[in-house]
């Protein structure tokens, strides 16, 4: 995509880019611009404006987007310049949020999208220097045609539903669908506005979908827009009863895109009792059990929700440790000790811990943390001058622990140590 140009070649843009690339009037967007200085001088002071133009429908000179400064500006003057290094063939990125909201006069909303011939995203830079021109300026104008911007005058703001079954019963491989497409405009708005219709599935448990298996769909924007129910032409397509299915629906015109997710399960026993004298349960399959050897079987995740009493640590447990050695490394110009402490049972319920108490040496090859050598007894951790920090990590099953303090400890800074414990004691929470 070419970049657009200054007008008078004093200045070049070598990136541009705006987040989103699609906006309504009445929206903002993150703007990144990047210009080089080539105008041959050293500018040490400038102002860097934004502003722009719409379509209107009361003004031959159409409307403007409200005015901000992207550096510079406000002062006794409210277009002061401030001081910056800006050498020439140097290049200055400027970033802001620039808002595309309505000004004084009406938006012409006769077309969808803004007429980038129209409309303009207007940047100015003025500085205190004279360029060959006998001026200190130089204007760029980006028209919104596509190549990396585009305004709408409004959204459709579409929105869709989906509902896919198997059809006549769960073990079938043919679907029947539900589905509705809504808007916030009237619906011969929405049919003129170019949307498409795409329908893919997967049988991954964790679809990227838009890139897996397109699936005809045989209804029209506006039966869709009308909404079909239970209808088992609009996907004809069959589907393994082996393997679960995942379903995205998609309706876009390159502007605006909603999507509807939908999914049928694989035929499968959800609950079955195995027909023994001994008993046997399974959930999600067929049970296995047999005579004598019954069996608690389970194909789902699951989930308990008051937790397994003697597997996962509650709020309010406390847990004490004696002996052993914990590992960790010193780092923050010697003044931050991290080391990890496992624990037996899981944290998946625990979000945070308190330090209750704490006994160790902590040493690496510097020497002691607070003392010159080993002390039998081992020291306390627990005083004013340490600020101590608890992270409950359930997925390692760890809580990080770090002792900060303002002043160095007595360690080889970004080394690894050792954290010899006599006791340490933590109150777990729930939240």
């Amino acid at each position: 995509m070419a970049l657009p140009t200054f007008d008078n070649g004093f200045f070049q843009v070598t990136a541009l880019s705006f987040s989103p690339s699609v906006v309504a009037v009445g929206e903002t967007a993150t703007m990144s611009i990047t210009i080089k200085n080539v105008s041959g001088k050293s500018i040490t002071k400038c102002y860097v404006d934004q502003d722009g133009r719409y379509p209107s429908t009361n003004s031959q000179y159409g409307g403007a987007f409200p005015s901000q400064f992207l550096y510079g500006g406000g002062g006794s003057s409210g277009w002061d310049m401030k001081t910056i290094s800006w050498g020439n063939n140097v290049s200055q990125t400027f970033t802001a949020t620039v808002s595309f909201k309505e000004g004084y006069y009406h938006l012409d909303t006769s077309n969808y999208v803004l007429d980038p011939t129209q409309t303009y995203v207007h940047i100015s830079v003025v500085t205190n220097a004279t360029f060959s021109s006998g001026g200190n300026y130089d204007n760029l104008y980006i028209r919104p045609d596509g190549s990396y911007l585009r305004i709408l005058s409004q959204r459709d703001n579409p929105k869709l539903t989906l509902e896919i079954e198997r059809t006549p019963n769960d073990e079938a491989t043919a679907v029947k669908t539900t589905a509705k497409l809504t808007s916030d405009v009237a619906s011969s708005v929405l049919t003129a506005h170019g949307y498409t219709i795409k329908l893919t599935a997967t049988n991954a448990h964790n679809p990227a979908l838009p890139t897996d298996t397109a699936v005809t769909f045989n209804a029209t924007l506006s039966q869709l827009i009308t909404g079909i129910t239970n209808s088992t032409s609009a996907v004809t397509a069959t589907f393994s009863a082996a393997t679960d299915w995942y379903f995205l629906l998609t309706v876009s015109n390159g502007y605006e895109t909603t999507n509807a997710y939908g999914s049928i399960p694989r035929a499968f026993a959800n609950i079955h009792l195995a027909g023994l004298s001994t008993g046997g349960v399974a959930f999600g399959k067929f049970s296995s059990s047999t005579q004598g050897k019954p069996l608690f079987e389970c194909e789902f995740p699951a989930y308990f929700n008051a937790g397994i009493a003697s597997h996962e640590y509650h709020d309010g447990d406390t847990v004490t440790i004696t002996g052993g050695c914990f590992f960790g490394y010193v780092t923050g110009s010697t003044k931050s000790i991290t080391f990890v402490v496992p624990l037996r049972k899981s944290l998946e319920r625990i979000t945070s811990a308190t330090l209750t108490v704490f006994k160790a040496n902590i040493a690496n090859a510097g020497g002691y943390a607070i003392t010159s050598g080993f002390i039998e007894g081992d020291s306390n951790y627990l005083v004013s001058s340490v600020t101590r920090t608890c992270r409950i990590d359930p997925v390692r099953n760890v809580i990080d622990i770090n002792l900060s303090r303002s002043s160095a400890w007595n360690l080889t800074n970004n080394t690894n140590l050792s954290v010899r414990n006599e006791t340490i004691t933590f109150t777990l929470h729930e939240s």
